[in-house]
């Protein structure tokens, strides 16, 4: 579906994402899950995956329910409790967070870290925003 001919040799993605907060709950978090893996049902999942995009999960991690303890068999096998593990209940995960999770939970993936701007790229960032007119901001490309 690209126009670039090097994203088209690319699995086709289809991303859920599920914005935490400390009143996020595990049944909202299996929920994404399930809904990725009912996506990928019956389809060629050598060309598509199903990707589940917890923004803010440090958020949820300050929730006394601790909904992200359902990660933990997500992430594995997919699986929870008594489900049978099949190809289509495994889907990609991506979880964004402005800080450090517990180490638990971070061993179980990539951790991809960036500094803060220093002083010279906000600026280079400002007036990067600046030359551009408002059309050029909000017309699709």
């Amino acid at each position: 579906n690209s126009y670039s001919e090097m994203f088209k040799n690319f699995k086709e993605i289809h991303m859920v994402s599920f914005q935490c907060s400390p009143l996020a709950t595990s049944d909202g978090i299996v929920g994404t899950f399930r809904q990725c893996q009912k996506y990928q049902q019956k389809k060629d999942l050598t060309r598509l995956t199903s990707v589940v995009i917890l923004d803010e999960v440090g958020l949820a991690e300050d929730s006394p329910k601790m909904p992200l303890k359902a990660l933990h068999p997500l992430l594995e096998d997919g699986c929870i409790d008594d489900d049978l593990p099949t190809p289509d209940k495994k889907v990609a995960f991506v979880g964004i967070s402005n800080w450090a999770l517990d180490p638990a939970k971070m061993n179980r993936g990539i951790l991809l870290s960036r500094s803060p701007p220093d002083i010279q790229d906000l600026i280079k960032i400002g007036r990067g925003i600046g030359e551009k007119t408002c059309a050029q901001l909000t017309d699709p490309l």
